[in-house]
């Protein structure tokens, strides 16, 4: 019986030498296509929003996808344009920081066949008011793929694509009034965690975390705040995770990692042990101080690259009151490659902001 570790290695070294020998199979002609329909047009106050998403393989060898880089799993990432009246409606499902995929994290997608699932758009996306919807499935090959061996020629790729959908959706505007007219409910200062489904043990290894979460964020936050003007275009450390100086995305990481600190030090968190999954961690933007720990947080170090601490601060910056960061490249490597390409997104990524914390 093949291990897990053997078995995954075994399915990324086939895929980096399809994706280098037939890079053309990925195209979206003869290769990988994706396809999403939907049961009606046109959707009632009541309906949840759900559509039919398949992949495709027209090519003559199995293919292996990530399941969260896909809706056959359910959506576990923000990997559809929602669109109402031509504006982008705001994501707002779970928010992980993945862990090195394993066996049964990928999906095999057979040669000349195809595989289908059905996805909640509604549980994921903010589909509350009445309009003309266009919905497309779309993700950057490069993440989809990632850790095959062959980055550079996913890279080329771009995207998978699917056909865009067309729906009209009727809401009843009266209750998204009156729910904008509640009162926000604030959570008091404290900083003693709140806990879920957490052993004793699992509970006194999330205190030690905290704790080093809040010290790590303030290291980070100092050194932003007392590094002197004239040396913040070359600093290395800076340059590394979030790119090229200018003065507007500096303040913005200052910014992070003062709202960062501050609700690691004011806001009470709950910490859920609820998560079986392989990754990290995961959260709702919109639902903080709530973390929820899975598999991979547990063996992870309380300090350094990927650690315990460096995963709370990596899901605290998702929170809308807090950083609202989302996720545009995974691990050290990519999120240097994010810096160097595209510095833009890389002061809006949480595991930069994670990497440059643990790093300081």
């Amino acid at each position: 019986m093949m291990s897990s570790r053997v078995w995954v290695r075994f399915v990324l070294a086939g895929l980096a030498a399809l994706l280098v020998c037939a890079p053309a199979a990925f195209a979206g002609t003869g290769g990988l296509r994706s396809e999403i329909q939907a049961d009606k047009a046109v959707l009632g106050m009541a309906d949840d929003v759900f559509v039919r998403f398949t992949l495709h393989n027209d090519s003559n060898q199995d293919l292996y996808v990530l399941s969260w880089q896909t809706a056959l799993r359910g959506i576990h990432e923000n990997i559809f344009d929602v669109r109402r009246d031509g504006k982008p409606v705001a994501y707002t499902g779970r928010l992980y920081k993945w862990a090195t995929p394993q066996a049964e994290d990928f999906i095999r997608i057979p040669a000349g066949g195809s595989v289908s699932a059905r996805a909640e758009l509604s549980s994921a996306y903010d589909i509350s008011r009445t309009g003309e919807y266009s919905i497309q499935y779309r993700v950057p090959m490069r993440e989809a793929l990632r850790s095959i061996g062959a980055e550079v020629a996913a890279a080329k790729l771009g995207h998978l694509e699917s056909n865009v959908l067309s729906l009209g959706i009727e809401r009843d505007e009266r209750l998204i009034a009156e729910r904008s007219e509640m009162p926000e409910i604030t959570v008091g200062k404290a900083l003693t965690p709140g806990f879920v489904s957490c052993s004793s043990t699992r509970q006194s290894s999330l205190v030690t975390a905290l704790g080093n979460a809040e010290s790590i964020s303030l290291l980070a936050r100092d050194y932003l705040n007392n590094l002197p003007v004239a040396s913040r275009s070359t600093d290395t450390a800076y340059r590394t995770w979030f790119g090229s100086y200018t003065t507007s995305r500096y303040s913005t990481v200052q910014s992070h990692f003062t709202a960062i600190y501050s609700a690691f030090n004011t806001k009470t968190v709950t910490f859920h042990c609820d998560c079986t999954s392989s990754a990290y961690a995961y959260v709702y933007s919109n639902q903080p101080y709530n973390i929820h720990l899975c598999n991979a947080f547990w063996n992870a170090p309380n300090l350094g690259i990927d650690s315990k601490a460096g995963t709370l601060v990596h899901e605290m910056s998702h929170f809308n009151v807090v950083a609202g960061t989302s996720d545009h490249a995974y691990g050290t490597s990519a999120c240097q490659s994010l810096a160097n390409t595209n510095p833009k997104k890389a002061v809006n990524n949480a595991d930069s902001h994670e990497y440059f914390a643990e790093t300081r």
